[in-house]
């Protein structure tokens, strides 16, 4: 059986001159070919095998967007080493916080390398002189002709770690074998229709299982070229998407469901307008998929090109490698409606004949090849079709475990089947996500989803877009449980936060026929935030119960 590094040779020894990728940072474009990756990726290599790093160890990359990422990445594997990409600091951040999970999860891991740039060498190299870990910046790394390839690598070791995002606690490092990850792409590029024309487009961070496999581990084993850019110049300005679609004909872009809607805001479709008609799929992936934002997108943007067969779905985890389902492409999604009051009360799929005062869910398509789903209940026992429960994947993608952490591993791991923590139902073989365990909030002995909430509440003027967090809270004086929207906003005002407040319990009310015990609202970056940039749920529940009831957490 191949491996990751074994594959990588075959490349660099047959077509070492192919471009795999093409690298746009601060408008300019560096082209990225086998043997440049491979010569740059040596540097590493070299440097990791003179400080110690053997088979087996882990490397940890905290950089900026660059082709350093690339390249400090395989350079570990070429040596054997186990890299890890993770995000660095930013200023949403508590940098205490930061530093003490990256201390902590380096200790747990026995990082033996550090990869970083120069603006955070300072903090990471105290980090690395408590543990006894090498530190180094990019600054010294210069391509070298001297390639060296560890040949002693099997296709069942680790050949890297994904590191969860952590908004219940440490992140985990999900350890994923040569195997999974070459039986992963296989299985996931069949499901797409991957061919030798195929162009894939891309802003993700790699530090995400999205960015990292779908835009940068497929194109580089399936020899797929890739239009790379910087994910923070794209916020900044979203259109460079849009150009360079249509400048490299670009057929396949993965998202965030997020960046639909981002995408019709910040677009000014009177003067600008592009091709975007090469494009075979954008795929949303990462969130709860929404049928809202693939309409606005589609009607915004159908003029330039984007047929609504290209909308599509995927539902994708890091412990599978990445992809589990896939929509079918060149096939419009299915959307599902339901029944409101069967859904939240016995949490049923039963479909509605009508689509006003009806739920939907959106398809996330068929099991991809090789790939088996089950939905259980919390006996972990199957349930039938429509009936919601907790999804379970067992395929030959999965993981081999979180990294030195058994004890974790074994709650989600049984007999084959990988327990994923998320919630949906199948119908007619298609998977719907219907949320996450940790984020469903039993209110009154009814079930309600926390970004069902967090959605509502996002469309509401004066409420800071994707700064919200729903919690379920005791209230001791009714014995029951309720529902509490914490929100950032602007208004300084008492009577613009009573207003704003009204509004949010106004639509939840309406929307979800649920009543909002509280909406506490709070000033701008008073909301906890992983290193990833999800909104951890358990720290912000604390820190309103510290701050609103003086309690460092509920009986």
């Amino acid at each position: 059986m191949d491996t990751i590094v074994s594959v990588l040779r075959e490349h660099y020894t047959k077509d070492p001159n192919w471009i795999f990728c093409k690298f746009i940072a601060k408008d300019n474009l560096e082209e990225i070919s086998y043997r440049k990756l491979i010569e740059n990726a040596s540097s590493y290599a070299l440097h990791y095998k003179n400080c110690g790093v053997s088979k087996g160890d882990c490397v940890l990359i905290i950089l900026k967007h660059s082709p350093h990422l690339f390249y400090s990445f395989i350079g570990a594997m070429m040596v054997g080493a186990i890299p890890s990409i993770l995000p660095f600091p930013s200023e949403k951040q508590d940098i205490n916080i930061y530093h003490d999970s990256m201390e902590k999860l380096s200790k747990r891991i026995k990082a033996k390398s550090i990869i970083t740039y120069k603006e955070n060498i300072d903090e990471i190299k105290q980090i690395g002189k408590d543990l006894g870990i090498d530190t180094s910046t990019i600054e010294q790394f210069k391509p070298i002709k001297q390639i060296f390839w560890n040949d002693d690598i099997e296709e069942n070791e680790i050949v890297f770690l994904q590191h969860s995002s952590g908004t219940t606690g440490l992140k985990k490092g999900v350890a994923l074998s040569h195997k999974s990850v070459l039986n992963q792409i296989e299985n996931y590029s069949t499901s797409i229709k991957l061919d030798n024309k195929d162009v894939i487009i891309s802003w993700l961070p790699l530090y995400h299982d999205m960015g990292l496999i779908a835009c940068f581990i497929l194109p580089l084993m399936k020899k797929t070229l890739l239009i790379m850019m910087d994910p923070f110049e794209w916020v900044i300005k979203p259109k460079m998407l849009f150009e360079h679609i249509e400048k490299f004909k670009a057929t396949l872009c993965w998202l965030p469901n997020f960046a639909y809607n981002f995408l019709v805001r910040c677009i000014d479709k009177e003067t600008e307008t592009y091709d975007l008609s090469s494009m075979r799929a954008f795929i949303d992936c990462s969130e709860p998929c929404k049928q809202h934002s693939f309409q606005i997108f589609y009607e915004a943007f159908k003029n330039y090109g984007v047929k609504k067969e290209a909308l599509q779905t995927c539902y994708a985890m890091a412990e599978n490698v990445f992809g589990i389902t896939q929509s079918d492409i060149g096939k419009t999604v299915k959307v599902d409606w339901l029944d409101k009051n069967e859904f939240t009360q016995w949490h049923f799929a039963k479909k509605s004949t009508e689509s006003k005062n009806a739920l939907s869910f959106i398809s996330c398509g068929r099991a991809i090849q090789n790939t088996k789903i089950m939905i259980v209940d919390s006996n972990r026992k199957e349930v039938r079709e429509r009936q919601v429960g907790e999804i379970t994947v067992s395929s030959n993608s999965l993981f081999s475990g979180y990294f030195k952490l058994q004890q974790e591993s074994a709650k989600v791991i049984e007999n084959e089947w990988f327990f994923t923590g998320d919630l949906g139902y199948i119908a007619e073989g298609e998977l719907y996500i219907t949320g996450r365990k940790k984020d469903l909030l039993i209110v009154q002995g009814k079930n309600y989803y926390a970004h069902d909430i967090e959605y509502i509440s996002n469309h509401i003027s004066g409420i800071k877009k994707g700064r919200c967090v729903a919690i379920e809270v005791y209230n001791d004086i009714m014995g029951t449980e309720e529902a509490v929207l914490i929100a950032e906003t602007e208004a300084s005002t008492e009577g613009e936060k009573r207003k704003i407040a009204n509004e949010i319990k106004k639509k939840v009310s309406g929307e979800l026929n649920l009543a909002l015990w509280e909406v506490y609202l709070v000033p701008l970056k008073w909301i906890v935030k992983t290193t990833s940039g999800k909104i951890s749920r358990n720290e912000n529940k604390k820190k309103y119960l510290k701050e609103r009831f003086n309690k460092d957490s509920e009986a």
